[in-house]
């Protein structure tokens, strides 16, 4: 660092006035902390010398809460002396916080030691009151708040800071703009140039700010500053060169201080200097101008200043009127308006002559044309044309500035005033306005304004037009009324009928638009004569005008003119005009014929998207005309326009059921929920009361439910007007037969059975009334009108919505299940219906059951759930207390057994169930298809117990009677019509009686019946299970009887009965390939699946393979699955005895199955069934690779083919790979029962890998181009899939006892994922490493040969590389190729005999193998060994024969 740098440094006395330095340059006046006897303030201050931001931030803050909790710690005078001498730092840190927090520190002190601090703040005050000054807002502002609550928020008592400490604050600045410097205040060592010059001139800002203060206060009396002081800083080069700094606010404020300067006495020499400078420092580059707006006015400001106070000494000097005119050139720049009252008064100061006055005035002009604010330009306007006025500048220049101008644009008021000075420009021979008042006379009524002398044609004829006559308006000129008049007077008498009068229409316009009624007169002449202008090619101009007059406030008839125009135009140009006159407000075509017998043609062809007029002119007979004819593209135009023209009258006459209905169709959109809401202030009328209402309800199955809901819900006495009284009776000419499919899933169960039997019909008619009655039930919910009958109602209809969903005659389960339990939470009936119930009054909701038979049906369903409700918190004391014994229907006793199920054992049970018992002892022959089924229905209902609920020492019947009813229960099987499909509700019922027994009453009551009763039942229960399924194979196809045939054999095996169930298993096999619909269809696939997965050995189904693999192709997801889960249990089988017969006969290839191989060659569609299809092939395809042998699987990799193995592998991972917890489970451990979701997908991910990897995966995944997808599968396989695979490879190895022997090793390392093979021969080792990468099958498996002894280099890569391609090519195991490398190994040195001199096969030292033969004793010798022997012995003689040795190679 130069010494120069510091400049006059040494000259400075710095700020401190207490016998110690303080200053803001980082060299002197540095505090040091040592000094200080607070260990805590001493680590506070040498942070904050730190050079680190963060931590002079972190300290500072520190300080600031010492300062503020602490007050003790400061009243020691070394603090506050090294305080002094670090806040000089500190406000000029690079670090705002920093700064910021200084000065709050600053202002604390000062609060809280008072006067104490005066002496301190004598060497501080400058420093503080500049944080004031600071260019960031933050500082500043935070500064101000700081001093001022310093001093009690008290204005008066911080202004006085600057009466008492003004020569301190002057010292101050003195300091700072005179000897610092960038390299003062920065280290250039630490701080970088632009940091260091930023930190400058912030810091110079702030100090020019203060002194304009200063100087300001002086000026007004407030203070007196140290002349000799002020004018060495004034003088100083240092100080002038900041009128040409590039930083722009210290510019501006230079130029503000001179303003401030100037209004003391200067001595003339410090002024001159001044000006100079200030002159200079107007040459601003012209690169991005915008920038000097904030300094532009300034400035100017201080050339004013300059000029008023020398001007002569001012314009004397080196270019400065140039400079002056190339600031002005520059322009307001979006300044402030004010610049050119500053300019206005700069003029007259500028020198006078031509040349001067040429350039001012081009360069006033160009400020007019280029001004785009509009206060801007009106400024710019008052100042030019004060200009011109004053200097005479003649009515032509002014011209060719004033026409462009109007011509332009139209011009807003308030530039339109800032013209009006042109009415000062004349001369003797005529004035501005004149002569544009003449060219436009000369002009009408249609040609071209032109200024040929000054080579001007306007080109925007209406916008000049509109500019000048408001331009006359303002000035009040005389000129208009002459204009007016010549215009309207022009259109009476067109000559040239080619040429459109259109600037006697722009005058007349303008004149219109400004509401002049002086001119009414003339208005009201032209629209006498209107007609006559109109011709067929000029007519909208005209159109347009008697709009605007009608609009006017001029009070001018214009209906004649309509009539008489309307008159003469063509029926293409009538519709042009009614665009036109559909403006005027309130205008009524009935006083115009023409245009009334028009509108109601028009009314009647035209579509609904033409404009708006045909809208503007509504009767109900218009409206009815649009809507006869509208389609659906127009609708939407349609309702948007009613909607922006609706008159309540007319839409009331004209609404009918059709529109409404179109209404609601489309309710929920913004302009019919308009149009409904204007509608809907008619309800009081009850004639469209009930045409509103009526159209509602037919319309709730089109209109949008949620939208509709939303509307209504804020209407419930609407609302209830709109529900259904009986929704029962709708629903009864729906559904009129009770269906006996039903009988596997209802809340009756076998009671579907007391009534007669028939089918669900009509879905396609059911579909929309549920709809309906959904709608209904969220409406009634909403508005708190849902009662218990209507909730019972609603009830009746869900239940025959699952019904019809059930035997899938209707979709939506979810909604539909849904919508049940809904209304089914509903259902709070009390105990009295129950009450009513025993008492047979057929009352209220119960009146349902004395309804037709399906609705009797349902009703009894709901009856049930109601019930069950009641007895779930029913005491059984209360129970027993009503009496059931006039219960004797049996619907009604069905009700009562089932919703009573948990007191089926009380006392109030016991005779009804003993006289169920006693009826079944009567049916004989015929009677058991009828009343022997309703019989036994009502006796399994009877005794279907709750279990839990069962106290011991419970019978149900006498011994005597119960036997005598099963003597006879076990004849019906063997009666005449046992096999007519009439008895198959028997055999269910039976079936059902079985299983209730033996699950129910043999657990609980079984041990009071003689022993033979058991035997008796499980008997019956082995002959219907057999004849059951029988039946079902031969034809009968009925699910029903299925279903409960495999509930009945599951309960049977699982008491281990004896029977032949070899004949069963045939029947259960055979259920597999049958026909099967419907959820009743589900549930017997769901129950066969349970009876195989646990009951069914494979023995049974493994025959049946190639009809189990067709079954893959079903359309019916579950006997997919169930199918795939048998053959997946028996190709284990299969396979077995294929190995087996594969190893007896190598030559043969072996084949995956056919039809698994044609599942997978096309991709599937997005079907599910398609999908499963494919995938579980695959699943069966791996099956087959369990447990084989290498060549069997090198048979079905090579089958499967890289094509179609690849394009699997692209079907799997073509998905966001991010598995669940059982997803990650599935890999390993997946069902095909219990599994799903993605578990499937994620399971074959790992298959493919196991069981195929090698080379075929690795040349896939070396494939995928797109590199985020390739890194996405990578990362999956390395983090789920290769862990899996390299410990179930490592674990295989397990079994390497049979392969190693006392010479031959495995060495397994986990860690690294490495297999050693060592074959230890005379004491030394061949070694091979194989190392499975982490990404495994993703990357080959490394071979490497670590140790080669006795076998040459060529030999031993040949091994590796066998190694390798057993493993990466055949798809081998590694056990598989270690066997190979020690049957290779073996094989090698089994050819080799011992040395005879080492007794060796391997030399201990070159390692080779024993290569030299004695053709005597054909002994085998190592070449070493050999020579060390000639060596020894000095001959070449055989060591054993002695016969001359001759050399012959091992062969």
């Amino acid at each position: 660092m130069s010494f120069r740098s510091f400049g006059s440094f040494g000259q400075s006395q710095g700020l401190g006035t207490n016998g110690y330095e303080v200053s803001l340059n980082y060299i002197t006046g540095v505090p040091d902390p040592n000094l200080l006897s607070s260990a805590k303030l001493k680590l506070v201050f040498k942070a904050l010398l730190k050079r680190d931001d963060t931590t002079r931030e972190k300290a500072i803050v520190d300080l600031y809460s010492i300062v503020d909790s602490n007050g003790a710690e400061l009243q020691d005078e070394l603090v506050l002396i090294s305080w002094c001498q670090l806040y000089a730092k500190l406000s000029t840190d690079n670090s705002k916080k920093v700064r910021l927090t200084a000065h709050q520190i600053q202002s604390k002190l000062v609060a809280l030691l008072g006067k104490k601090y005066v002496k301190y703040l004598r060497d501080t005050v400058g420093i503080w009151m500049s944080g004031c000054f600071e260019n960031d807002r933050v500082v500043s502002k935070g500064t101000m708040a700081s001093i001022s609550a310093a001093f009690g928020d008290s204005p008066v008592k911080t202004n006085n800071l600057w009466k008492v400490f003004a020569q301190q604050l002057l010292n101050y600045c003195h300091q700072l703009l005179l000897f610092e410097t960038i390299d003062t205040l920065s280290d250039e060592r630490f701080v970088g140039k632009e940091e260091s010059e930023i930190k400058y001139l912030r810091t110079v800002h702030a100090g020019v700010q203060m002194l304009i203060s200063l100087v300001t206060r002086q000026n007004s009396g407030e203070i007196q500053l140290d002349e000799t002081l002020l004018s060495e800083l004034l003088e100083s080069d240092q100080f002038i060169s900041f009128f040409e700094s590039k930083d722009l606010q210290i510019k501006g404020g230079m130029y503000t201080l001179l303003q401030r300067l100037l209004r003391t006495e200067l001595d003339g020499l410090l002024f001159e200097r001044l000006a100079k400078a200030a002159i200079r420092g107007l040459n601003l580059e012209k690169k991005n101008t915008a920038l000097y707006s904030g300094i532009i006015i300034p400035m100017l400001e201080a050339v004013v200043a300059l000029l008023k106070k020398d001007s002569h000494t001012i314009v004397g000097i080196r270019k400065a009127t140039q400079r002056i005119l190339e600031l002005l050139r520059l322009g307001s720049l979006n300044s402030d308006p004010h610049y050119y009252s500053v300019v206005a008064t700069l003029l007259p100061l500028l020198p006078q002559e031509d040349e001067i006055r040429s350039s001012l005035l081009e360069i006033l002009e160009n400020d007019v044309m280029s001004e785009k604010h509009a206060v801007f330009c009106q400024h710019a306007w008052i100042c030019y044309l004060g200009y011109c006025e004053r200097n005479a500048c003649g009515v032509d220049r002014v011209l060719k500035v004033l026409v462009p101008a109007l011509d332009s644009r139209k011009l807003p008021a308030n530039v339109i005033s800032g013209m009006a000075g042109v009415a000062n420009i004349v001369e003797d021979d005529g004035d501005v306005l004149l002569d544009l008042n003449s060219e436009i006379l000369n002009a009408l009524p249609g040609r071209a304004v032109e200024f040929v002398d000054l080579g001007l044609v306007v080109k925007n004829t209406a916008v000049f037009v509109d500019n000048y006559v408001r331009l006359l308006l303002h000035v009040g000129s005389y000129l208009l009324e002459e204009l007016v008049s010549n215009a309207v007077e022009s259109l009476t008498d067109l000559q040239d009928e080619y040429v459109p009068p259109s600037l006697a229409i722009f005058v007349i316009e303008s004149v219109v638009r400004t509401n002049s009624v002086q001119f009414r007169s003339q208005i009201e002449s032209f629209v006498g004569d209107a007609s006559k202008v109109v011709t067929p090619t000029f007519l909208e101009p005209v159109f347009a005008l008697l709009v605007d007059i009608a609009k006017s406030q001029l009070n001018v008839d214009v209906y004649d003119a309509v009539n008489d125009i309307a008159a003469k135009l063509s029926s293409n140009d009538m519709e042009l005009f009614l665009k036109y006159i559909a403006d005027i407000p309130g205008f009524d075509p009935a006083r115009c014929d023409k245009v009334s017998t028009y509108i109601h043609q028009k009314s009647d062809s035209a579509a609904p998207d033409t404009d708006d007029y045909v809208f503007q002119f509504l009767t109900p007979d218009v409206l009815r005309n649009m809507f006869r004819k509208l389609s659906d593209a127009d609708t939407a135009v349609f309702l948007e326009k009613c909607n922006r023209h609706y008159q309540n009258d007319v839409f009331l006459a004209f609404a009918d059921e059709k529109f409404l209905a179109l209404l609601w169709k489309r309710v929920g959109s913004a302009e019919v929920d308009s149009l409904l809401d204007k509608l809907e202030q008619n309800l009081d009328d009850h004639g469209f009361e009930q045409l509103y209402i009526s159209s509602l309800v037919s319309s709730v199955g089109e209109a949008d439910r949620t939208a509709l809901l939303e509307r209504l819900a804020a209407k419930p006495q609407l609302v209830s007007k709109m529900l259904p009284e009986n929704v029962v009776d709708e629903l009864a000419e729906l559904v009129q037969n009770v269906d006996h499919r039903l009988v596997v899933s209802n809340k009756l169960g076998l009671g579907v059975y007391l009534f007669p039997a028939g089918e669900l019909t009509a879905a396609d008619r059911f579909a929309p009334f549920l709809e309906k009655i959904e709608f209904y039930f969220e409406l009634a919910s909403r508005t708190g009108l849902l009662t218990c009958e209507l909730a019972f109602q609603l009830a009746v209809v869900g239940e025959v919505a699952m019904d019809y969903v059930f035997l899938g005659l209707l979709d939506e389960e979810n909604r539909t299940f849904d919508f049940c339990s809904r209304v089914c939470a509903e259902l709070n009936f009390d105990i009295d219906l129950f009450e009513q119930f025993l008492k047979d009054d057929f009352s209220g909701v119960l009146a349902h059951l004395q309804s037709s038979a399906a609705i009797r049906f349902y009703a009894a369903r709901v009856l049930v759930t109601i019930f069950t409700k009641l007895f779930e918190t029913m005491q059984l004391s209360t129970f027993n207390s009503y009496e059931l014994n006039r219960v004797s229907d049996p619907v009604r006793l069905a009700i009562l057994a089932t919703s009573a199920n948990r007191f089926l054992t009380a006392p109030a049970f016991d005779r009804v169930r003993n006289q169920a018992c006693a009826d079944l002892l009567r049916i004989r022959g015929q009677t058991v298809t009828t009343n022997g089924l309703q019989g036994l229905v009502m006796l399994n209902m009877l005794i279907d117990l709750d279990l839990d609920t069962v106290g011991e020492n419970v019978q149900l019947f006498p011994a005597q009677r119960f036997g005598m009813m099963l003597n006879g229960l076990a004849t019906w099987p063997e009666s005449e019509d046992a096999y007519e499909p009439s008895f198959v509700p028997v055999r269910i019922a039976l079936c059902q009686f079985v299983e209730i027994y033996i699950k129910k009453i043999y657990c609980v009551c079984d041990v009071n019946y003689p022993s033979d009763f058991s035997e008796k039942v499980f008997a019956l229960g082995a002959t219907l299970c057999s004849e059951s399924l029988s039946i079902v194979n031969s034809g009968g196809n009925d699910s029903a009887l299925a279903c409960f045939s495999l509930k009945l054999f599951g309960v049977l095996h699982e008491h281990q009965i004896d029977w032949d169930e070899e004949d069963v298993y045939a029947d259960l096999v055979e259920l597999l390939f049958t026909p099967v619909s419907g959820q009743t269809g589900q549930l017997m696939l769901a129950l066969l699946t349970r009876v195989f997965r646990d009951q069914v050995p494979t023995a049974a189904y493994k025959k049946r393979f190639d009809d189990l693999l067709v079954l893959l192709s079903s359309s019916n997801t579950q006997v997919q699955k169930l199918a795939v889960f048998l053959l997946h249990k028996v190709i284990p089988e299969l396979q077995d005895v294929l190995v087996v017969e594969a190893t007896l006969n190598q030559d043969e290839e072996t084949k995956l199955p056919a039809l698994l191989l044609e599942n997978i060659v096309l991709l599937p569609d997005e079907s599910e069934i398609a999908t499963n299809k494919y995938l579980w092939s695959w699943y069966l395809i791996f099956d087959h690779f369990k447990n084989i042998t290498q060549k069997i699987r090198q048979d079905y990799i090579l089958e499967l083919g890289e094509d179609r193995t690849g394009q699997f592998l692209d079907f799997l991972f073509d998905m966001d790979l991010k598995p669940t917890e059982d997803n990650r489970r599935a890999l390993v451990e997946y069902s095909v029962i219990d599994s799903d979701g993605d578990d499937l997908l994620y399971h074959l991910m790992y298959l493919v890998c196991k069981y195929i990897g090698g080379n075929t995966v690795q040349t896939w995944f070396q494939s995928i181009r797109n590199k985020q997808h390739k890194l996405q599968v990578e990362t999956f396989i390395v983090k789920n899939v290769s862990p899996l695979l390299i410990d179930e490879t490592l674990a295989g190895l397990e079994k390497k006892d049979s392969i190693e022997d006392p010479e031959f090793s495995i060495r397994l390392n986990r860690t690294t994922n490495e297999v050693r093979c060592v074959y230890e021969i005379d004491e030394q080792k061949l070694e091979m490493s194989i190392v499975l990468p982490k990404n495994y099958p993703l990357s080959t498996i490394s071979v490497n040969g670590t140790a080669r002894i006795g076998v040459d280099e060529k030999k031993w890569k040949s091994w590796i590389l066998s190694c390798q391609y057993v493993i990466n090519f055949q798809n081998g195991t590694i056990l598989e190729a270690i066997q190979h490398f020690k049957n290779n190994v073996k094989a090698n040195f089994d050819n080799y005999d011992d040395c005879a001199v080492c007794y060796s096969i391997v030399h201990v030292i070159d390692h080779s193998t024993p290569n030299k033969v004695c053709p005597t004793c054909k002994h085998n010798f190592h070449s070493a060994c050999l020579y060390r022997w000639f060596k020894s012995s000095g001959s070449s003689t055989c060591p054993l024969c002695r016969s001359k040795f001759q050399f012959k190679k091992h062969s």
